[in-house]
């Protein structure tokens, strides 16, 4: 596989990249909610060094993606699973960020098989009322995400280190 691909699995398209020694350790790479596989790309120089990196942008995320709708965690993980099938990866290293990290919580209860070691980073098993969610989605299916971008950031980033690294911020906000 190319680096960079649009791959289809389970009926739905997804941008992947897969990077890294072809014989090293398999990383699969899981991203936050609102956010392309791109808010990795620090970390790359050094993951991929050692590590045979997968990356993702998960279902309904940035532009390969035709999903609309709803989606359970059960059917973002089924994705994740089938994406490594589809890259070779029989187990692997799990880091994943967020709604990532939710991801591997219900791997790492539904496919232990299928995983090493496990990150799960700025993520939790409840992720709070549903209402919280709803006005998110409602927001952002009427308006677009740059409408949630502003306070994603604020949320996400000190204000020490956004006023450190604007270019950082801004690229993730992006």
């Amino acid at each position: 596989m190319n680096p960079m691909a649009t791959i289809e699995v389970r009926g739905e398209l997804f941008n992947v990249e897969v990077d890294g020694p072809v014989r090293g350790p398999a990383l699969v790479l899981s991203n936050s909610i609102g956010t392309s596989m791109g808010m990795w790309d620090a970390q790359m120089p050094v993951l991929r060094e050692r590590f045979r990196v997968l990356r993702y942008d998960g279902r309904g995320h940035h532009m390969a993606s035709r999903a609309g709708g709803e989606f359970t965690i059960a059917q973002l993980a089924e994705d994740a699973l089938a994406l490594m099938d589809q890259v070779g990866f029989r187990t692997a290293h799990w880091c994943g960020c967020s709604m990532g990290g939710v991801i591997g919580q219900w791997l790492m209860l539904n496919a232990p098989a299928r995983l090493n070691r496990v990150v799960i980073a700025n993520s939790a098993s409840y992720l709070g009322p549903p209402e919280k969610w709803q006005a998110r989605l409602d927001t952002v299916a009427a308006q677009g995400t740059t409408a949630i971008a502003d306070g994603s950031v604020e949320r996400w980033f000190t204000p020490a280190f956004r006023d450190a690294e604007p270019r950082t911020v801004e690229r993730i906000k992006a």
